[in-house]
């Protein structure tokens, strides 16, 4: 196997050859599209088509010879679009972290070449229609009650975007937009220019720990998701797109248009007809989950800062909110509490059990709520019982069939791998057992982009290997982004179980269906 430092040296080359603002090679170059050879009705209402690349070529790896269409009226105001390799399972977003339809299994036989193209029949009520061209193959989303066309493939030679790509690792795909289109979303990053898309601004999303006070990057999150708000004969209008892919991608919106460029995973879009903003909303979240129900007092004044270095600092704070008549919910420790940076520890020194538990019960009576920190790090120590356990349970992240190692604030760490149902199971029972010692009331999930000290190349900078190998074999280049995510669904799996109340929790990454 290659060592951690070359892995990153050869993505990092794929990355500056393909997430790049002037790249070197134009869409024509890297890709000359796909004919559309049949299609043909799903048995559950879709329509399945098949894809035939027009000419091969080895710019970023050999193209997908046949992929496979699925389009379909999930409701009277959502649409699907999903493309993938005709043969064989791509990557996608695991159907049990975020819960929606699957499409019919791949490697079906290919059916018979219809020679009159068909448009997709609207479901009763429908406000968005599908139609496509054949070859090259593209496709449009129109609004159903004003004609107009909301996503559009289709390239020309005025259109300043190519043909669909599709290879293992690079994905392309375009829309034409109109020039009075207003896009807000693609989060998250950084922009001088505010929340709505500016054109010619490169919008990259790939969880990373930088600081949002560094301009035109990339965050924490990743939220592959615009609405698109516009005035259409004096009346406004408002639609979503969403791209459900959880690889690395750059979005370039270049004013009359925007091109994907992913290095991964599948085409599986879903649109939303609004027309309202509140009714994007709705029905995004009817697709993706509504926010969960937060406890009341999360909704109160919050205090929290790091260098709370010992007890009777906290205890002083909150003393002097009292002595101040300012009313305070909620009191926070960042790590100070911990013993050593070790999750789901104190610091017999520093912070005391006895004493803790004392101020504790002191607050709880005045009606106040306590909040720790937890990165997802865990310390390498042999007398340390979590890592003990997650051994045992042979939960963690692996790099040549070993525990992947990287530095964060502990010192060696090896990070838990939050698709593993087992690794969900082991979470939860730790954090019953730090409940048992200290009766928090709520988690502040902290660092999981990933993040890790350790390293230090373009596509690993402060995060882990991406040929680290996730629960199945799934790879860290493809599941990096919704680490945070998987993490969260596990950690509020573990309150709710505790007391059956409403889990507050806190992650510094999300993804599609966090809140």
């Amino acid at each position: 196997m290659d060592s951690p430092k070359t892995v990153f040296s050869c993505l990092s080359l794929l990355l500056a050859l393909i997430l790049c603002f002037s790249p070197t090679h134009s869409s024509n170059t890297i890709g000359k599209g796909y004919r559309l050879i049949s299609i043909e009705e799903s048995p559950d209402g879709g329509f399945i088509g098949y894809l035939q690349v027009k000419q091969k070529n080895k710019i970023y790896g050999s193209d997908i010879t046949t992929l496979r269409l699925y389009v379909k009226h999930e409701t009277d105001n959502r649409l699907r679009v999903h493309i993938t390799d005709a043969k064989k399972q791509r990557w996608e977003v695991p159907y049990n972290l975020l819960p929606r339809d699957q499409p019919p299994p791949v490697g079906k036989a290919i059916g018979k070449s219809r020679k009159t193209p068909i448009t997709v029949q609207e479901i009763s009520g429908s406000e968005l229609t599908f139609s496509y061209t054949t070859d090259p193959f593209s496709f449009a989303v129109k609004r159903r009650s004003n004609g107009q066309t909301l996503f559009n493939t289709s390239s020309s030679p005025n259109s300043g975007f190519g043909e669909m790509v599709f290879k293992d690792q690079y994905l392309e795909i375009s829309t034409s937009l109109p020039k009075d289109a207003s896009l807000y979303g693609l989060g998250e990053n950084s922009q001088a220019n505010g929340i709505k898309l500016v054109p010619n601004e490169p919008y990259t999303l790939y969880t990373e720990d930088v600081s949002a006070i560094n301009l035109n990057t990339d965050l924490y999150g990743s939220h592959p998701v615009y609405m698109d708000l516009r005035n259409v004969g004096g009346k406004p209008y408002a639609h979503a797109v969403l791209l459900l892919n959880s690889n690395g991608m750059d979005v370039f919106y270049r004013g009359t248009s925007l091109t994907y460029k992913v290095i991964g995973g599948v085409f599986d879009f879903y649109f939303v007809a609004g027309p309202s903003p509140l009714d994007v909303v709705d029905q995004y979240t009817s697709l993706i989950g509504r926010p969960a129900p937060m406890p009341y007092w999360s909704l109160g004044f919050h205090q929290c800062r790091w260098g709370y270095r010992n007890l009777s600092v906290i205890e002083d704070v909150v003393d002097s909110y009292q002595k101040a008549k300012i009313p305070l919910d909620v009191i926070w420790n960042d790590d100070d509490h911990m013993d050593a940076k070790k999750d789901f520890t104190l610091s017999p020194i520093s912070y005391p059990r006895a004493k803790l538990l004392n101020f504790l019960d002191r607050i709880h009576k005045m009606g106040m709520k306590y909040v720790v920190i937890n990165d997802p790090g865990i310390g390498v120590n042999s007398s340390y019982g979590v890592y003990q356990r997650g051994m045992a349970n042979d939960v963690f992240i692996k790099y040549e069939g070993k525990p992947f190692l990287a530095q964060v604030w502990p010192g060696a760490v090896h990070f838990p791998d939050f698709l593993n149902p087992k690794t969900v199971s082991w979470w939860g029972e730790e954090i019953r057992r730090f409940h048992e010692l200290v009766p928090i009331d709520g988690l502040w999930i902290d660092m999981n982009e990933i993040n890790a000290t350790g390293v230090q190349a373009p596509i690993g900078f402060k995060t882990i290997a991406t040929s680290a190998l996730h629960y199945n074999g799934v790879r860290e280049y493809d599941a990096h982004s919704i680490y945070g995510f998987s993490e969260t669904v596990a950690t509020h799996k573990g309150l709710l179980s505790i007391e059956g109340k409403r889990p507050f929790i806190l992650s510094r990454s999300t993804f599609v269906g966090s809140g």
